[in-house]
């Protein structure tokens, strides 16, 4: 915003022109207004065997050979995954078409339920290596304006008790997203080839 004073010394004229593009000054704390909508983060716990674990992280492919190509699969492991002390077992794998989403220490994961379980499927993406503020953003505020769109936030994930930080989760555009929101199963096209 930008604060336009009126100058004692200018003319009438000036002063009232400059008056249209006067922006008001709030003297009081901007976080008084938005204090309604803070929440507090999601904690994930995710428990995985050492083993499977150092599976997920031998998966990782080359970098070299793997530049550009979008055929490669992550393999899935076992797991368990606890979110507001419930426990629920699913399968977790490395996710992303480009490198960005796991050549680092922390890494982007795709975790689903297991069979007979009503967890959805959870999408966590590295926040620092994607223009996420704005993916959440419009999120919001298609769902504001009554347009169908996924479920998403933030929240921290911890991996065998150790803190891997915070991610951006979100649902996963698929067919159980369809069946939640009533709608005809159909073809699902993607084009952003980060995810």
């Amino acid at each position: 915003l930008i604060r336009l004073d009126k100058v004692k010394t200018a003319k009438n004229k000036d002063v009232e022109f400059c008056n249209k593009f006067l922006v008001k000054h709030y003297d009081f704390d901007i976080k008084d207004l938005f204090s309604k909508y803070s929440s507090e983060l999601d904690s994930y716990y995710l428990s995985i065997s050492n083993k499977n674990l150092n599976k997920i992280l031998e998966g990782i492919p080359d970098r070299e050979i793997y530049a550009d190509t979008s055929d490669y699969k992550f393999k899935k492991y076992d797991a368990n995954l606890t979110l507001d002390e419930v426990n629920h077992k699913v399968d977790v794998k490395l996710r992303g078409n480009t490198k960005q989403h796991w050549i680092y220490k922390k890494k982007s994961y795709t975790i689903r339920p297991q069979k007979n379980d009503f967890f959805n499927e959870k999408l966590f993406f590295i926040p620092e290596r994607r223009a996420i503020v704005g993916e959440y953003l419009i999120n919001k505020i298609s769902k504001f304006i009554g347009l169908q769109a996924l479920e998403s936030s933030f929240g921290k994930l911890y991996i065998n008790d150790i803190d891997n930080g915070l991610y951006y989760v979100s649902e996963a555009f698929n067919k159980d997203f369809l069946f939640k929101n009533n709608l005809p199963e159909a073809n699902i096209y993607h084009t952003d080839s980060h995810n």
